[in-house]
């Protein structure tokens, strides 16, 4: 979300915001720590991969995803990747255990179509994200795909996500999970990309050059950009 006057921001947590507290904190890997928050009752309820956003100063919000839910449902774990330096991540590194903020909770990324295989690509801003959506695919179907991350996360980030590639990020993003698809055929009736916007738009060429999917099964949510603000 972008910036915005400080008086709408604070009429925007009034309306959709839900109040919570951090429970506890743990620091996953070098430069990702996962976060669990007891909320208040979301009325269609929280979901794993749901987005949410966290107002981190005066104007500015910040998105991430819901990476699990409790079975109360009040209870609600974020994923936040520290190792960038932008205004979300400094702000998630300050939290601590009974801070008090507040939610925003927005709509699911649904796929675009059901489909029994479902490819996930993405980067370190969007672990959170795959794994939750992921685990809710493999219920039913089978989740595959690939995800970036600094080499030193690799070994505790691969648990977290079953099915999915975790592979050593490149220095340039984007080009560890482009190599992947050049060497590999996916077997997907869908496919979902996040994270990096310039490289999501280079692996749906990708997908779409070899064939792979038509345009209306790929699906996008980039949350960065190079030149722009981040996380």
């Amino acid at each position: 979300m972008p910036s915005m006057p400080g008086l709408l921001a604070t009429l925007t947590e009034k309306s959709f915001g839900h109040r919570a507290n951090v429970a506890a904190i743990e620091q996953v890997s070098p430069n990702f720590r996962r976060m669990e928050l007891r909320v208040e009752p979301l009325k269609s309820g929280w979901k794993a991969g749901q987005d949410v956003q966290f107002r981190i100063d005066d104007n500015t919000f910040r998105h991430y995803s819901v990476m699990s839910v409790d079975d109360s449902g009040t209870t609600i774990s974020v994923l936040f990747h520290l190792g960038v330096d932008g205004p979300g991540s400094r702000w998630a590194a300050a939290r601590a255990t009974g801070d008090e903020m507040i939610v925003l909770g927005m709509n699911t990324p649904e796929p675009k179509r059901p489909a029994a295989e479902h490819l996930y690509l993405g980067d370190g801003s969007a672990v959170g994200t795959v794994h939750g959506l992921a685990a809710k695919q493999n219920v039913g179907g089978t989740a595959s795909g690939a995800v970036e991350v600094p080499a030193e996360d690799l070994e505790a980030l691969t648990p977290l996500l079953p099915g999915i590639d975790v592979l050593p990020a490149a220095p340039i993003p984007g080009d560890a999970i482009a190599t992947w698809l050049e060497a590999s055929t996916p077997c997907c009736a869908a496919a979902s990309l996040f994270g990096h916007a310039q490289s999501i738009q280079r692996q749906r060429r990708i997908l779409l050059d070899h064939n792979t999917l038509p345009r209306k099964a790929i699906a996008t949510k980039p949350y960065w950009a190079t030149g722009k603000v981040g996380l």
